[in-house]
């Protein structure tokens, strides 16, 4: 299944870059948004590139049907690859696993700007629980959770930059 979600960013590219490319906005991110023992376990940076493997537990409600095969507390590690390319597209690249889950899932998003003070950042997310015959009812049943999450990512980002960068 995929997914795709928007969020406008009332802020020029630049500063919402500079989020991206910054270690401790992700971990900040996972953190606002109520996951725990979030742990960076791999990094390397650049002036324009960001990859960052990051470790944590999260917590959600799971649908009745899921139960079987998603605990509702799970350790999640994330892959995310942020770079600039010369023509100045920001882009980042991330591979999602769930330990003891057999699911499958990656995302591709962009951030691009809207005039001089604001920019979109948008989500492409992929989903496959490999579960014969109730896998793809599974990952529709998680679609509104998974929504939920990416609202909450962009609100712990809007958060994070409030706090962090001024306007």
């Amino acid at each position: 299944m995929e997914i795709t979600a928007q969020h406008t960013f009332a802020r020029p590219l630049a500063q919402v870059w500079a989020m991206f490319l910054d270690p401790d906005a992700h971990v900040g991110k996972y953190a606002d948004m109520g996951q725990r023992d979030v742990e960076i376990v791999e990094l390397e940076q650049s002036t324009d590139a960001l990859d960052i493997t990051i470790v944590r537990i999260i917590d959600g409600e799971v649908p009745a049907i899921a139960k079987k095969f998603i605990r509702p507390s799970n350790s999640m590690t994330t892959k995310d690859r942020w770079e600039r390319d010369p023509d100045g597209i920001c882009t980042g690249r991330s591979v999602i696993s769930v330990r003891n889950v057999p699911i499958s899932s990656s995302a591709v998003a962009t951030l691009v700007a809207d005039g001089a003070d604001a920019c979109v950042y948008t989500i492409d997310l992929t989903v496959e629980l490999k579960v014969p015959l109730v896998g793809d009812r599974i990952v529709r049943a998680l679609r509104p959770q998974l929504l939920s999450q990416m609202e909450a990512e962009f609100d712990a980002s809007e958060r994070w930059l409030a706090r962090t960068i001024a306007p």
